[in-house]
């Protein structure tokens, strides 16, 4: 078996910590312990400490996600059902596979002020082509219109919420496809009206 380099032997430890444990009870000292790295190399590949660990991990759930979906061949072709479908299915699994993970998360961002912050601040110190190209992706969506993009970006962010709750709460919704049904009705009454 191939032996991972220290900056991986971090992202692993950590996120099996978190998956486990919580974000809130995962400590830099336990990270460098079960990862077998100082302290030092810690912070020299991750300066923030567990708020740039957490950048990579998203980034890393954000790159899987945006391979899982194929984007960039997506952005080429006209947005259909059956692709909406498909990213919305992908998305489901994703956040099933890393529920622990984001609970930890959503429970960090909620009781802790500075965290979100702090967390924007991380993530936009790094440019990253992949995200670029998913936006790029979202707002093939959408007629050139900030108003509506601003009402897209709080309808997506309803969507994200109601398949975490489905996740969270154990298929509150019903069974997956049950759900699926509701999102692509909401969906589809999302683009057939006009909010300019």
């Amino acid at each position: 078996m191939e032996r991972l380099d220290g900056k991986q032997r971090i992202l692993k430890v950590a996120m099996d910590l978190i998956m486990k444990n919580g974000y809130s009870s995962v400590s830099i000292r336990k990270i460098v312990k079960q990862a077998d790295v100082s302290i030092g190399t810690l912070y020299y590949h991750f300066p923030d400490g567990k708020l740039s660990i957490l950048n990579s991990i998203f980034q890393s759930i954000g790159d899987e996600f945006i391979e899982i979906n194929k984007f960039s061949e997506k952005i080429k072709s006209p947005v259909k059902p059956k692709i909406i479908r498909e990213i919305l299915d992908n998305l489901l699994l994703v956040i099933r596979k890393y529920s622990p993970l984001i609970q930890g998360i959503l429970m960090e961002l909620i009781t802790n002020k500075n965290f979100v912050v702090e967390l924007k601040r991380v993530m936009n110190t790094k440019q990253d082509e992949k995200r670029d190209k998913f936006f790029a992706m979202l707002h093939s969506f959408l007629p050139e219109s900030s108003g509506r993009e601003r009402l897209f970006g709080i309808f997506a962010n309803v969507i994200l919420n109601v398949i975490y709750v489905h996740v969270f709460l154990e298929d509150f919704y019903g069974n997956d496809d049950e759900l699926m049904e509701v999102l692509m009705s909401m969906i589809q009454g999302f683009f057939s009206k006009n909010y300019d």
